[in-house]
């Protein structure tokens, strides 16, 4: 349960950092569809592994208050992570092999994934 507690302290502070400046002061059902869009493709602009957890996230919280009856809007239900535009699933998929390759370039000090 102490993992739990730590998370929900870090998904707080996302929504702190990121959410609640430009939305926050609005009523949930008021925030349209392309409101949380531009929001979460600005954040994802910025940092592409933020934005796909306030997505996350921000679906979680709809679908919980959905259940308990708090509201039927669930502006982002339809909304994927492959809608914000950064690395797919299977970006780096090598066509050669079908799956996930590891490449060593002889000429390089690094490995690419």
């Amino acid at each position: 349960m102490q993992g739990l507690k730590v998370n929900a302290e870090y998904v707080l502070r996302y929504f702190e950092l990121y959410v609640f400046p430009k939305i926050g002061k609005l009523p949930h059902d008021e925030v349209p569809l392309h409101v949380w869009l531009s929001l979460i493709a600005d954040i994802s602009k910025q940092v592409p592994s933020i934005g796909i957890r306030i997505l996350t996230y921000s679906k979680t919280a709809h679908r919980w208050a959905v259940r308990r009856g708090m509201t039927n809007f669930t502006p982002l239900s339809d909304v994927e992570r492959s809608d914000l535009g950064g690395k797919g699933a299977d970006d780096d998929i090598d066509p050669e092999i079908g799956a996930r390759a590891l490449r060593v370039y002889p000429n390089r000090r690094y490995l690419i994934l």
